[in-house]
């Protein structure tokens, strides 16, 4: 692919550097791809052992995590070419977003949430906060970014949970709704339980000296919304009320969990407790659900309050409710769109677009703007375009915002837009991770994570992504073996074996369950977390933790340990069998 365009800040030298830089990427990816169709349906291991080795003799462990690392890198390499030339940096914006408290927002037309490639049609007035939280636009992507740039944030499946009474289910991954709630990647934990007097605990630390921590959850309006009551180091704190009716996001708003807890690098007991149902007409069944996604130190609301199908006319008309009564640290302006198909002219847009930013200075002067573009609509030539690009440009350069050029930016990276405006995954990946490394360069964060292409959906298939299977599985010890419980309709775990005394092989029924050609399990994208299962009995019931291992063309093994640190041994097994159980969610 030859790079012919050339926009307003792209020069002859820089398109033939674009275009040999990209000619490395595009050939490293055909090649990749080349490899990636010699895999086949079988049982021979010794083509997972070849294809898990890429250039340079790296050997990355399996064909599928060598895939994701090396589509990784390309996409990287992408958005590294594009942002050349048509981004207009400010400083680095991560200190504003360090800060407990600080506010961003997302606004303009439909291209600042960009809901196109993830949900279909409108949902009442087309807002961004009308749309699922766990979409994967760019938008959303910056968002759970900003959240996990925080030094001490963990995500929930990096911490134990005890449960006091085992009478609670554990999922760490969403079974349904793919976007509903599946904020951070769709990296979270739902508890279940019909226990009244069911308790869910954890221990935090950290060295913060605001001396607090932030539980990251979300609304729900399902009849199995629920309060709790939370402890820190057994003093109450606070009760808290998930029903989400009335919520941003159809009632999923992810909010923060505010505690005292002190930055003392000691760890501190949490616990959750009295759980009870608010939803107007309970589950009949007792049955309630509590979201979790992370703890960190430090909460960032971000807002979307973007509408679709508007010009920058109708944003300076609703500058009030739509930028400043949010008092935004940060503010996000994606307009021009739809300015060139509603008769506004690029003079207009200029005025309009400028009014906005006075506007928001002279609301708060500290307020740092950036400034996004319109995409090439399909059926407007780059020429009738641009004009309203530079007007946009003009804008940021008199008044100091950030700027992005969409046009430059995605105009030559091909399947960047879904339906000739609007962004495709890949186009969205491109702008969060440009946004990212041009704004937020100092911000230490899970980048590997700034991917709709790697992170969990629903319906893969649906965005050409290959077959895959999905499910759960309860897993106790019997006897001298390990057997499965229960697990989904589908039936997909054959058997489930006892290796040793650590560790627990889970048997599928299909080959080649992390090849692109067999099955990719949803589950184990960012490495998969089964269920961490404690007691907080008394005696203290056995204490152990359940990751995973490694994996073969149809089998998976899962390693016990000790949270002290210390093997499981075969005495465990025959003094406290009743405690080897787990589920896994894949």
């Amino acid at each position: 692919m030859a790079f012919n365009q050339i926009g307003p800040n792209m020069d002859l030298e820089n398109l033939q550097k674009l275009n040999e830089n990209f000619d490395k990427a595009e050939t490293s990816a055909n090649q990749t791809r080349a490899e990636l169709d010699s895999i086949v349906m079988s049982a021979d291991p010794t083509i997972s052992d070849q294809l898990k080795v890429g250039a340079g003799g790296i050997d990355y462990g399996s064909p599928q995590q060598r895939l994701l690392q090396e589509r990784q890198q390309l996409t990287d390499q992408l958005a590294d070419i594009a942002s050349e030339s048509v981004v207009i940096s400010k400083a680095d914006l991560t200190p504003i977003v360090l800060k407990n408290g600080s506010k961003v927002i997302s606004t303009g037309d439909s291209l600042s949430f960009n809901r196109h490639p993830f949900e279909a049609g409108t949902i009442g007035g087309n807002n961004g906060y009308e749309y699922q939280v766990g979409m994967l636009s760019w938008s959303f992507m910056v968002r759970d970014a900003i959240h996990r740039m925080d030094e001490y944030f963990k995500n929930i499946t990096e911490i134990p949970i005890r449960s006091k009474n085992l009478d609670a289910n554990f999922f760490y991954y969403p079974l349904s709704a793919p976007y509903r709630n599946a904020a951070f990647n769709g990296i979270m934990l739902m508890l279940q339980t019909k226990n009244v007097n069911e308790e869910f605990s954890f221990r935090f630390r950290h060295n913060n000296p605001n001396n607090k921590a932030i539980i990251y959850s979300s609304y729900n309006v399902l009849n199995v919304a629920s309060a709790f009551d939370i402890h820190v180091d057994g003093v109450f704190q606070k009760n808290v009320n998930t029903y989400g009716v009335g919520k941003d996001h159809q009632g999923y708003d992810i909010f923060a969990i505010e505690i005292d807890l002190l930055g003392d690098n000691q760890h501190h007991d949490i616990k959750i407790s009295n759980i009870t149902q608010t939803h107007p007409t309970p589950s009949s069944d007792g049955m309630k659900y509590i979201y979790l996604y992370g703890i960190g130190t430090k909460f960032t609301t971000f807002k979307m309050t973007g509408q679709g199908g508007t010009t920058s006319q109708w944003l300076l008309d609703n500058v009030q409710t739509r930028i400043l009564d949010h008092n935004a640290d940060v503010v996000f302006i994606t307009t021009g769109a739809n300015d060139i198909t509603n008769g506004l002219s690029a003079e207009q847009t200029y005025q309009n677009v400028s009014s906005i930013v006075s506007a928001i200075k002279s609301n708060k002067p500290s307020s740092q703007i950036i400034l996004l573009s319109t995409t090439k609509r399909s059926t407007y030539s780059v020429e009738q375009t641009m004009p309203y690009v530079n007007a946009i440009k003009k804008v940021a350069q008199e008044q100091g915002c950030g700027f992005v050029d969409l046009v430059n930016l995605l105009i030559n990276v091909e399947n960047s837009l879904i339906d000739g405006v609007h962004m495709s995954i890949i186009g969205n990946d491109i702008l969060a991770k440009t946004i990212l490394k041009e704004f937020f360069n100092g911000a230490n964060y899970q980048k590997d994570l700034v991917s709709g292409n790697e992170a969990y959906f629903r319906d893969k298939t649906k965005y050409d992504f290959p077959k895959q299977i999905k499910g759960w599985a309860r897993i106790s010890y019997s006897g001298s073996n390990y057997v499965i419980d229960s697990q989904s309709s589908e039936g997909w775990i054959e058997s489930v074996t006892k290796s040793g005394t650590d560790k627990v092989l889970v048997k599928f029924k299909v080959n080649a369950v992390m090849t692109m050609k067999g099955i990719v399990r949803s589950g184990f994208v960012y490495g998969f977390n089964a269920q961490k299962y404690f007691t907080t009995t008394t005696p203290p019931a056995l204490a152990y933790t359940v990751e995973l291992a490694g994996w073969s063309l149809d089998t998976v093994t899962f390693f016990l340990r000790k949270t002290d640190g210390t093997a499981i041994t075969e005495t465990d097994y025959t003094n406290e069998p009743a405690a080897f159980k787990f589920m896994i969610t894949y």
